[in-house]
């Protein structure tokens, strides 16, 4: 199973290399940067990002060129050079971030790169400042110290989404904020997906991209995502809607191009239009047509 994943994505970014090149649309992680962000607070965030990914880059190279200093073993800076190269890959390689997720891909590879970070940022700062005389130097070490210390506290509090979720800036954190859309799921909605599970008759149930989580945990084998069309869904199949649904008359549709996957929300009646409610508890209900 392991093996055939691994084939079918090797083949799948050859294939792509040699048809065309690396665009924003084929490669998601360069698509991620060149997107423009919902709001200048998530710009700002996007260039906190790309200057930690910079400070790496500048430690990888401190740490080639002064080992010595840095006692970085010959074995850790060679893993750290090979997912340095699988962070630049996602950015560049069409379909490769998007095999598994370019936040993901982003998430492990800091795992060990992130002292690199910090030799970065220390590397960087004694270049700028080597014109300094030396009864200077520890008085200027120290505000280095402390200028890098704040730039990873404003790093860590835009990665928790603190800093959203204070300045009410489309809030990302799913622990902070409780009233947006996201897939965290009551006991009303979890018996009304056992409960069509169990009555289904192995039909096909559509569901929204946030819902879906919630019934992949059940059988995954038959339900679908709500298309964007909704006469493009099947005869005879069911609709399940969960509180978000209800509550908010709202869907998430999610649509694929190329290898990049948007999301955005439009109206749900839409979709139960001329279908017969089956199932209704007040957190879910399920609709069939």
């Amino acid at each position: 199973m392991v093996v055939t994943t691994i084939t079918s994505i090797g083949g799948k970014i050859a294939t792509t290399l040699l048809a065309e090149t690396p665009t924003p649309g084929t490669a998601q992680g360069m698509q991620i940067i060149a997107r423009q962000a919902i709001t200048p607070l998530h710009s700002l965030a996007k260039i906190v990002h790309i200057a930690t990914q910079g400070l790496i880059a500048v430690g990888l190279l401190a740490a080639l060129l002064k080992r010595g200093r840095w006692r970085i073993e010959p074995e850790y800076l060679a893993f750290a050079l090979v997912f340095f190269s699988i962070n630049v890959a996602g950015i560049v390689v069409p379909s490769f971030a998007s095999a598994l997720n370019t936040s993901r891909l982003y998430h492990i590879t800091l795992i060990l790169l992130a002292p690199f970070a910090i030799i970065g940022g220390i590397a960087l700062y004694e270049t700028l400042v080597g014109g300094i005389r030396a009864s200077w130097g520890a008085l200027s070490m120290q505000i280095g110290y402390q200028a890098l210390s704040v730039f990873f506290v404003v790093f860590f509090l835009f990665n928790t989404g603190f800093i959203y979720q204070i300045a009410d800036d489309s809030p990302t954190s799913v622990a902070l904020e409780t009233t947006q859309d996201k897939p965290v799921f009551n006991n009303r909605e979890v018996a009304g997906a056992e409960w069509l599970i169990s009555a289904g008759n192995e039909r096909p149930i559509y569901v929204d991209a946030t819902r879906w989580w919630l019934m992949n945990g059940f059988n995954p084998r038959y339900q679908r995502y709500l298309p964007e069309n909704a006469s493009w869904m099947e005869s005879k199949s069911y609709t399940y809607f969960g509180t978000y649904n209800i509550v908010r008359d709202s869907v998430r549709i999610e649509t694929q191009e190329h290898e990049i996957t948007t999301a955005d929300y439009i109206g749900a009646r839409r979709f139960i239009q001329n279908q017969d409610k089956i199932y209704d508890n007040a957190g879910s209900a399920v609709y069939y047509r």
